[in-house]
Parts: C-alpha cells; structure tokens; sequence
C-alpha cells in the first residue's frame, strides 16, 4: 500500500463505522484516480477564471467486515 492510503485509511474506516460519507476536492487529474482506487466518485468538475480545472469527489458509506478494520495503534491510558 501506497503512504497516501495508508494515511487515509483510518479516515476512511471511521466514516465508514459512522456511516457517513466523505469527500474532497483535489485540482490533480491523478489524484482523482487515486480517490477512485479508493472507492471515491467525481461529482462535479468545477472551473473557475485563473485556476485550473478542480475536481470534487465523493465516496459513500462502505460496508466493511471486522477482518478488515485496522487496529490503533495506540492505546489509551487512565
């Protein structure tokens, strides 16, 4: 795994266990096949005057099973 899934994941799982979805907004066309490789949908293409052409993506509430959550990697003390 790639250092930016591993570094969405545990965002990703919680808006998950939230049911929730999330999205973001990214002006890199490769970003956007990363967020799709990540279970994100585009929306909208937004294009603004002196900007470059912006994506915004979506990705709704994945059903997840308990083998696949991650596990903290802290832990919390009393």
């Amino acid at each position: 795994k790639g250092l930016g899934r591993q570094l969405l994941q545990p965002l990703l799982q919680e808006c998950d266990i939230e049911g929730v979805p999330i999205c973001a907004v990214t002006s890199c066309k490769n970003s956007v096949l990363f967020f799709e490789k990540l279970g994100f949908k585009v929306i909208q293409e937004v294009n603004f005057k002196d900007f470059p052409p912006s994506w915004v993506v979506i990705r709704s509430k994945q059903e997840i099973s308990i083998d696949k959550m991650i596990e903290p990697k802290w832990t919390e003390t009393m």
